[in-house]
């Protein structure tokens, strides 16, 4: 089977994301810590600027991290008997037949797959240009 990713992400990336905004979650904390147990004499010019912007971008990290890690489930995959799918509107793994597929219609990031009593919509907007274009290739060549 050969699968296509929808959103295009290596998981390496979104390892450091995490682990580097854990580490200033982390700083963060003992700043705040540091400034709870020992106080910093007056007004800090360090703390009023480090410690909203460390705060800040180590959950932006964090948040960024995890939202990629689940972004990383998706995706549309086919081999010469059927079409398998996870797009993030669904909750589960769509499979189609190719021997089902009554008609193929291919607009810019829609695809419209006719069955013998359903059909299937699915919206690609969110895929990049290359991986779409295979996607594209395959279908036209099932297209019957």
């Amino acid at each position: 089977m050969e699968r296509v990713k929808i959103y295009g992400i290596r998981k390496k990336y979104f390892g450091y994301s995490i682990i580097f905004g854990s580490i200033l979650v982390l700083v963060e904390l003992i700043f705040l810590l540091k400034y709870w147990f020992f106080g910093v004499g007056g007004h800090s010019l360090l703390f009023e600027i480090v410690h909203p912007s460390i705060a800040g971008l180590g959950l932006f990290l964090l948040a960024m991290g995890f939202v990629s890690l689940k972004n990383n489930k998706y995706f549309f995959e086919w081999d010469d008997e059927e079409l398998a799918y996870l797009l993030p509107k669904n909750k589960i793994i769509e499979h189609i037949k190719i021997a089902d597929i009554k008609d193929i219609s291919i607009a810019s990031f829609e695809i419209t797959i006719k069955l013998a009593n359903t059909e299937k919509k699915l919206n690609l907007a969110n895929i990049e240009f290359a991986e779409l274009q295979k996607i594209k290739v395959k279908l036209e060549q099932i297209k019957p």
